[in-house]
């Protein structure tokens, strides 16, 4: 996308602000808790941007192949990962035809990816082809019915040349009917945009980052802005061709 290729030099300072860390804190421990990733295993992340998981998982012992059809992000995600001496694979390509055989990857994930794709079934199909039987495929996405996406639409409204003017935000039952038979989602990042607290940047530490979201739940009955899904890849096709299974 040109718009990304456009953005890529800057794209990161979003993570030094301190509302930046605090949805990047809370988003990654949405993301872990659904992946379940362990050292050693074979993780493609679709959608790659600037490397923001892909590094993370490089440094967790994971071996990582890097997707992203914008040559200016990938070209910032390879910057970052020499200087940390990461060795990730990083490889320009579109979602919709991936340049692997099937069944390859462990673990396959895309963040924040899927609101930029034209078919989205099409693509999570394609993760699946390339998914190893008993793998998992993990799926985040920005909210619609939250105050995150109302910001979102707005900044969208206001700012036509804003990434957020191409995004397709998902809800719940959405993003659940992609593909068949979804094992688990998660809903989080209940604390709003709007929020004084937001810009603390001692938020951005997880047990502070986890009393937000459980005040932000529990007194003010927020809706999540951030959605993870997850789906398994069974060793017997019982469902369809990729074998998707509970």
């Amino acid at each position: 996308m040109a718009l990304f290729n456009q953005i890529a030099h800057r794209y990161d300072s979003w993570y030094t602000t301190p509302r930046g860390q605090l949805v990047d804190t809370i988003q990654k421990k949405m993301v872990r808790d659904l992946a379940e990733p362990q050292p050693g295993e074979v993780v493609l992340d679709l959608g790659c941007g600037t490397g923001n998981y892909s590094i993370e998982l490089a440094n967790y012992g994971c071996r990582i192949t890097g997707i992203d059809i914008s040559e200016g992000m990938l070209a910032e995600a390879k910057r970052k990962a020499n200087n940390l001496n990461l060795a990730i694979d990083w490889r320009q390509a579109d979602l919709a035809s991936l340049p692997f055989s099937e069944e390859t990857f462990d673990l396959v994930l895309t963040v924040t990816a899927l609101e930029f794709v034209s078919d989205p079934r099409g693509a999570l199909l394609e993760a699946m082809r390339v998914l190893k039987p008993g793998g998992r495929l993990i799926v985040g996405v920005l909210s619609s019915d939250s105050s995150w996406g109302e910001m979102y639409r707005k900044e969208a409204v206001d700012n036509p040349e804003s990434v957020f003017a191409a995004a397709h935000l998902y809800g719940q039952d959405e993003l659940t009917s992609l593909l068949p038979n979804c094992m688990r989602i998660l809903g989080g990042l209940f604390i709003p945009p709007g929020s004084p607290e937001i810009n603390i940047t001692e938020a951005a530490n997880i047990e502070k980052a986890r009393q937000l979201e459980y005040n932000s739940f529990i007194k003010n009955h927020a809706k999540p802005g951030f959605l993870v899904a997850r789906w398994n890849k069974s060793h017997t096709s019982i469902s369809n061709r990729y074998g998707l299974a509970n």
